[in-house]
C-alpha cells in the first residue's frame, strides 16, 4: 500500500449543520476560540482537548446538508450551549448570546 493521501483543501467540503472549531494560526501555534470568561464573552487561547469550543455552522436560508462556500452568510451556534450564537458585543471581543437562529448575528465565511 502506498502512503496515506492527505486530503487537499479542495476535497474538503463544509456542510450546513457541521461542527467546526474557530481558530487563528499564530506563529507560536494555533489558538482556539474557547469559553470561560464572564458575561458570555469568549477568548482566544492555546487550549487542548475538551476546552476547545465546538460550533455548529448554519448557512442562512440553508437546507441541511447544503455545501457552504466562500461568500456564504453563516451563523455559529455553540455546541455546549444550544441556542447560544456567536456575536460581537463590541470592544474587540466576541461573545455568545442566547437567541434564536433567525436573529443571530451573521458572518460571511471565506474558505481559503
Amino acid at each position: 500500500r502506498g502512503p496515506v493521501r492527505k486530503a487537499k483543501r479542495k476535497d474538503i467540503t463544509i456542510k450546513n449543520g457541521d461542527t467546526v472549531y474557530l481558530m487563528i494560526p499564530y506563529k507560536s501555534g494555533i489558538t482556539y476560540f474557547y469559553g470561560g470568561a464572564q458575561n458570555n464573552v469568549y477568548m482566544w487561547d492555546y487550549v487542548e482537548g475538551d476546552d476547545k469550543q465546538k460550533w455548529k455552522i448554519w448557512k442562512e436560508k440553508g437546507v441541511d446538508g447544503d455545501d457552504i462556500r466562500s461568500g456564504d452568510k453563516v451563523k455559529f451556534e455553540n455546541v455546549n450551549y444550544p441556542n447560544y450564537y456567536l456575536f460581537e458585543p463590541g470592544g474587540n471581543y466576541l461573545g455568545i448570546q442566547a437567541t434564536s437562529k433567525d436573529v443571530a448575528a451573521s458572518w460571511v465565511i471565506e474558505i481559503k
